[in-house]
């Protein structure tokens, strides 16, 4: 199994919106939190589906495979509860060259086919406000 972690360069717009979207997951989290949902691991692997390069940009298809696992009680497994939840979802991710060289992350959209999103994603359309 492997694991990232680390900074992500991306343009200011880019930048921007993934420090609002964090900031809304982690509201989402404590709506959650206040009735009683929660998760006690999860699991995500990536499936890139293609890639292309050129001078100066990159664009990266994939799919990531999630799965977030309930925080549940004994009765609750035992009565058939689900025990996780399960999504994949494909994606479009682009990048621009920087003036040094380096990739910045300047896109990143979920190619959705109608239905809900998962618990991970912030719905833009709807600002997640609810």
């Amino acid at each position: 199994m492997e694991a990232a972690s680390g900074r992500l360069r991306a343009i200011a717009d880019m930048a921007a919106r993934t420090r609002g979207e964090l900031a809304a997951l982690v509201k989402k989290g404590l709506r959650y939190e206040g009735i009683g949902i929660g998760y006690t691991k999860a699991r995500v692997d990536i499936e890139v589906t293609s890639v292309d390069v050129t001078d100066q940009a990159a664009t990266l298809r994939l799919t990531d495979h999630t799965r977030l696992c309930f925080v549940l009680t004994p009765q609750e497994i035992e009565d058939g509860s689900p025990e996780c939840e399960e999504s994949s979802l494909p994606r479009t991710m682009t990048f621009a060259r920087g003036a040094d060289g380096g990739w910045l992350l300047s896109s990143d959209t979920v190619d959705e086919a109608g239905g809900p999103l998962p618990t991970t994603e912030v719905d833009e359309a709807r600002s997640d406000a609810a």
